[in-house]
């Protein structure tokens, strides 16, 4: 078992797995300490901040310690507080993010990301580096070296999963709706700086319930088969809400009433709703409704319009012209529907065809007439 206590300068790992205060590994701390709780800063000596781990990790091996500093918003506030970030390598080549928080005064971790390597073997060295703007951890085990960014805000596409997330480097930017780098940066010497506007991440407690209620769209469709749908058939209706939604649940309505799930109807509080052996009673309009997670809002989609039919002629006989004596005149008929079927090929009146050598196959798909 691994314990993480976080001790300002001159700490080093003591056999039990500890750091402690005996030697001089983490200079960084050296250049300036500031407690963001309380502002106080320092530059040089022994500085307690906790003495109890801020985290454990059960049969986790840490080979290396990186840290790093950033800005963050607590509860959607006004300034932002420095915040510490660790980044631990371990021997199964996987690399640890966690901050470094506080809560009435007291120093907690919360972890935001674990982030494994290709070829899993020990890590042997990491360094951040700022390039362009942007900044990396460079790890490097025995046989390879990984150039990673120390986030990867893109891939939250809604203001809750980028809030939810606490990376600590991740804001969600209302006037873009995206989740981006922080660009907060506290003036020197300061241990905080003021938010813009529409600037959304609370990292301590992850709680998304501030983000705005941002108007959102979902709409149905038939998934399949292609409309209408036949007697004794299965159907499926996907609702689909807008790009970058976050979905919390679902209902889907007939005619104005709620469906629930039982009998052949499965899917009813679902994005796909399945319908199974299809009868004209589920003739009607379907709807879906959904409930987004930006401030709980939900959206009724447009109606759709379900027809139940037994057997659909899909190609038509074709008109002949111009036959010759002595030539065989041949009408085809395509239909579509719930086998098996039957067919009886007519006069023009509604009279059957009768049988025998005039009219060949009145009773199948395709009729044949010698001429």
């Amino acid at each position: 078992m691994l314990q993480v206590a976080y001790r300002a300068n001159n700490s080093v790992e003591d056999s039990t797995g500890r750091f402690g205060r005996n030697g001089g590994v983490f200079d960084i701390f050296r250049t300036l300490l500031v407690n963001p709780n309380t502002g106080t800063q320092t530059t040089s000596g022994y500085v307690e901040i906790g003495t109890e781990p801020l985290a454990v990790f059960n049969g986790v091996t840490v080979t290396k310690i990186v840290l790093d500093q950033t800005c963050v918003v607590t509860n959607n506030a006004q300034t932002c507080v420095i915040q510490d970030v660790l980044f631990l390598g371990t021997a199964v080549g996987t690399v640890q993010k966690f901050a470094v928080g506080y809560l009435n005064g007291t120093a907690f971790s919360i972890v935001s990301e674990e982030i494994k390597l290709d070829d899993a073997s020990s890590i042997k060295q990491m360094n951040i580096q700022q390039q362009g703007g942007v900044k990396y951890l460079y790890v490097n085990t025995d046989t390879s070296i990984y150039r990673l960014p120390v986030q990867r805000c893109g891939r939250y596409l809604s203001c809750s999963t980028c809030v939810g997330s606490r990376d600590p480097y991740c804001v969600w930017n209302t006037s873009l709706s995206q989740c981006v780098v922080s660009s907060i940066v506290p003036t020197i010497n300061s241990a905080s700086a003021s938010v813009p506007n529409g600037i959304y991440q609370n990292i301590h407690t992850g709680v998304v319930s501030s983000c705005p209620a941002l108007p959102f769209s979902v709409s149905s469709f038939i998934l399949r088969p292609a409309p209408p749908a036949f007697i004794g058939s299965s159907l499926e209706l996907m609702c689909n809400a807008s790009y970058g939604s976050t979905i919390t649940s679902y209902q889907w309505v007939k005619d104005g009433l709620y469906l629930a799930d039982g009998g052949r109807v499965t899917g009813s509080t679902q994005s796909i709703l399945t319908v199974s052996s299809v009868t004209l009673l589920d003739q009607g309009t379907y709807q879906c409704s959904a409930i987004n997670v930006e401030g709980s809002r939900s959206s009724l989609s447009n109606g759709i319009q379900l027809t139940v039919i037994d057997v659909m002629v899909t190609r038509q006989p074709q008109n002949l012209t111009n036959a010759l004596l002595g030539q065989t005149a041949t009408f085809n008929v395509t239909v579509a529907g719930v086998s098996p079927f039957s067919y009886q090929w007519q006069y023009g009146n509604g009279t059957n065809l009768p049988p025998g050598d005039r009219y060949q196959g009145v009773t199948t798909t395709t009729l044949v007439i010698p001429l």
